[in-house]
Order: C-alpha cells, then sequence, then structure tokens
C-alpha cells in the first residue's frame, strides 16, 4: 500500500464517528496496487527464469546477484498458475497506551513505541522491541513502586497496524498532533531491537548527543569490558538520519516534526517479513547467548 495511515482518512484521524473516504473514491483506490504478487522461493523462481526465451539479461543483473550468468529475461512459453487469496474489509485498530505522570513538567512528553503485530510469527519484528518495550515498563513499575517518578511525562505506546502501512500510530499522531508540537519531547523508537550484533541507530541531529551520553552507560552485552558506546565508535558506526518511511516514528517525525531516535542491534536479517522470523531463528541466529 502506498503511503502511511488509514486510506480512508488521509491526514486527519480514523476515530469512531469520524469522516471516512468511501473505497471507490480515487484518493483511497490510488493507494492499493493494481498488480498482484507473491513472493517465491529461491528454487521456484530459478525454475520460473530458466524457462524463459527472449534477450540475456544485462551483465550488471547477474554481476549484482540478481539473476544467473546468462539468464534470459523473456518472454517464453512458461504459463504460471498463481493463486492470489487477499479481501478488502475494515478492521478496527487499537493502541495501547500507558501514561506515567511527570513530577516537574506532566504537560510535556517522552514517548516511546513499538508495533505489536507481525508478518507471521514476529520474533525479530516485531516482539525483540515489543520485549524491549514491556521490560522497559517492568522496571518503571519497580521504580514506581519506591516513590520514584520522571520530571516528564512517559507514554508507553504499543501500535497495532504497523505492518499495513504504520496506521496505529500516524492515525494517534493524527488525532493529537497539536498537543503533540506543542508537548513533546522525543520519540523513541524500538522496533526491530535483536536481529543480530552491533549497535546501529538513527536520529534526528538534535538527539545524537543525547543518544552517544546514553550509550556510554551501557555495557555491551558482546564485550563486558567495554560500553557500547566504545564498540560502537571502534566499528566506525555512524548515527543514521531517519529519512527512510518504515516504521511507526514516521508519523512522529514526517507528520509532527518531533525529534526522534530509531535503535536495534544488528544491521541487517535475511529473514526479514518470513515465516523464519520465528523464535527458533532468534535463539540459534540472531541472539543464541539469550535463550
Amino acid at each position: 500500500m502506498r503511503g502511511i495511515g488509514d486510506p480512508v482518512s488521509p491526514g486527519w484521524p480514523g476515530v469512531v464517528g469520524g469522516e471516512k473516504l468511501s473505497l471507490e473514491d480515487d484518493r483511497v483506490a490510488r493507494r492499493f496496487p493494481k498488480i498482484p504478487s507473491l513472493p517465491l522461493s529461491l528454487r521456484n523462481a530459478e525454475i520460473i527464469l530458466a524457462s524463459l526465451g527472449g534477450a540475456r539479461a544485462p551483465v550488471e543483473w547477474w554481476n549484482s546477484g540478481r539473476v544467473g550468468s546468462g539468464q534470459r529475461v523473456g518472454p517464453g512459453q512458461t504459463v504460471v498458475n498463481m493463486t492470489l487469496q487477499g479481501e478488502l474489509t475494515m478492521k478496527k485498530v487499537r493502541n495501547v497506551v500507558a501514561t506515567i505522570r511527570g513530577s516537574e513538567e506532566p504537560d510535556r512528553y517522552v514517548i516511546l513505541g513499538n508495533h505489536r503485530d507481525a508478518w507471521t510469527y514476529g520474533a525479530v519484528d516485531p516482539n525483540s522491541g515489543t520485549s524491549a518495550l514491556l521490560d522497559i515498563g517492568r522496571r518503571f513499575s519497580v521504580l514506581l513502586k519506591s516513590g520514584w517518578r520522571p520530571r516528564r511525562t512517559v507514554l508507553l505506546c504499543s501500535w497495532d497496524a504497523e505492518e499495513f502501512g504504520m496506521i496505529g500510530s500516524t492515525e494517534w499522531v493524527e488525532e493529537n498532533v497539536l498537543n503533540l508540537g506543542a508537548s513533546a519531547v522525543a520519540y523513541l523508537n524500538v522496533d526491530c531491537a535483536v536481529q543480530g550484533s552491533g549497535f546501529f541507530a538513527g536520529a534526528t541531529p538534535q538527539l545524537d548527543g543525547l543518544l552517544l551520553d546514553a550509550l556510554k552507560l551501557v555495557q555491551d552485552p558482546d564485550d563486558v569490558a567495554l560500553t557500547v558506546e566504545e564498540t560502537f565508535k571502534s566499528q566506525n558506526n555512524i548515527i543514521e538520519r531517519l529519512s527512510r518511511v518504515d516504521s511507526d516514528f514516521s508519523g512522529f517525525l514526517h507528520h509532527a516534526g518531533i525529534p526522534s531516535i530509531d535503535m536495534y542491534y544488528g544491521a541487517d536479517y535475511p529473514v526479514y517479513h518470513t515465516a523464519f522470523d520465528s523464535y527458533d531463528w532468534m535463539i540459534r541466529n540472531a541472539d543464541p547467548k539469550k535463550k
């Protein structure tokens, strides 16, 4: 789906009883792809590609690993029977937001967020991030019982329907955009918290110093003699800029202009958005020390 947020309420919150466009409206229809597609295993893709005739693939294609050397790109005589099951239906989306009221600046918000819906099992995406968010909530509860209170109000947010186009978080931002623009200090996003080794982060520039100062206080899980900040710098990692639109920080940053951070362990992982993103893959590959 093109764009983010509820397609029947583009630019305004899709709340119960609110204005909605019809599914036939061009502004809604153009959000959805018109060419059906299905993911294939590498083996099945190779069988189909091997049946093609026509011109050979450009040399830069197979040099980049996209197709085999000398592979043809069609047309061919093979007929592929593709069965695509899908439905267009309206569903209710539910966000869960826990509030810890600040003691000195209760009208200023520090927001931590993660989505809880997954393509399949979602051990990395989003359950590793959800685990981190829930453990932060547990630790806050211990502090609260001891009499601690944060200076500013802390919001812990579990977003729904992220995989459908950042719908839960975007609609919440659209509903609260005026208040957020005046009161939000920062949005901290943890989606795929653990997908491998090595710390990576993206942020808006005004939060770079804060992030690095925090990393100095955290012991590196792979080398107890070092801090995360020391290994982060030794690996020549840099804090990226959040120009992409692929997680729940998007509504906060691109719509409301709120300073944001997205952080995670592991540069990338090969089972992204597949049925292999499972607990078994997590304990064998992404995080084998944390069984």
